[in-house]
């Protein structure tokens, strides 16, 4: 197809087919949301409860879906909540998604990150994500997540609230059986808990000696067994002379300091504002748990960085403090 094309040719089409699959993916969820809509509307007519026709109507419009598309129940479900969000909550992000303006990952990450946001308040967040989406190029998920974050805090900190107290409901640590003698452990912790987690596993893995024939991934996970069983982690090298080679000795809980950096405003600590703050390596974190922080923490005063010519892709972050 492209045998002869120039470099520029082959940039433009691929270009052109992002947008096209944007384009693709807006006109198939209005055609969901279109369906739903109809279905549910049949559901009134047998029975005028409109709890009952939501529900029957979306379960109609799953299983057709399903069928249509030969995706599991589970992911049609999915989808079709995913498609009503964007059609009644998030009109002005569809449009974008419909010029090919934006992708459907951006998308799905602000539907995520939205639901919680009240019927008075998301008409604003829309109007706000909508109004910058098109500076949102090449971010990672991450990045993503800390700009839609920190819009939701600004216009409904309620809703941000919610979905951290509900996130932090659902904590959980689990351990599944592999083949080969492993097992994987997966699980979901508070920001700071992960921070401090993942800092005290490099503390650990990097204290052997420069002659350790391991990775640092695998050194993290011989970490996690040094780290239940209360004692160092021991170097492989071999060699007599080096000093953390019968380093399997227990350690005291005492005495280990991990840092984790917190950014945040002096109102926000003292309790004058609700303004979020920001977590090294993890994201924005709400004000409250930025003042839970606080309590026991060393603060260090920082000045509002100034620029003349501010960059137009830096993530939002709120100001300097602690």
């Amino acid at each position: 197809m492209f045998e002869v094309a120039t470099p520029d040719v082959l940039i433009g089409e691929i270009e052109a087919s992002q947008r096209a699959e944007s384009a693709v993916m807006a006109r198939r969820c209005a055609a969901i949301a279109a369906l739903l809509v109809l279905r549910t509307g049949e559901a009134e007519e047998t029975d005028p409860d409109p709890g009952w026709s939501m529900i029957t109507g979306f379960a109609r419009t799953t299983a057709e879906v399903s069928a249509a598309m030969n995706l599991s129940p589970m992911g049609a479900n999915h989808l079709v909540a995913q498609t009503e969000a964007v059609d009644t909550r998030l009109p002005k992000v569809a449009a974008l998604l419909a010029a090919g303006t934006t992708d459907w990952r951006t998308v799905q990450v602000i539907i995520a990150r939205t639901q919680l946001v009240s019927d008075s308040l998301i008409a604003r967040v829309d109007h706000s994500l909508a109004d910058r989406i098109g500076r949102w190029q090449c971010w990672s998920r991450r990045r993503l997540i800390n700009a839609v974050d920190a819009a939701v805090h600004t216009i409904d900190p309620d809703a941000a609230k919610e979905h951290r107290v509900r996130a932090d409901d659902d904590r959980h640590v689990g351990v599944t059986p592999l083949p080969d003698g492993m097992a994987r452990v997966r699980g979901s912790l508070s920001a700071t808990a992960g921070a401090v987690f993942d800092k005290r596993l490099s503390q650990i893995a990097t204290a052997v000696c420069g002659r350790d024939s391991r990775t640092i991934a695998q050194r993290r996970a011989d970490a996690v067994t040094a780290l239940c069983a209360g004692r160092a982690l021991a170097c492989d090298c071999g060699q007599p002379d080096c000093p953390t080679r019968g380093a399997d000795t227990e350690v005291p809980p005492s005495g280990v300091r991990t840092v984790i950096n917190v950014i945040a405003t002096e109102d926000t600590v003292t309790g004058n504002s609700q303004q979020p703050g920001y977590l090294e390596g993890y994201g924005v974190i709400d004000a409250e748990q930025v003042r839970e922080l606080a309590e026991t923490s060393t603060r260090l005063p920082l000045a509002v960085p100034t620029s003349t010519t501010p960059s137009r892709s830096t993530t939002p972050i709120p100001p300097p403090v602690i």
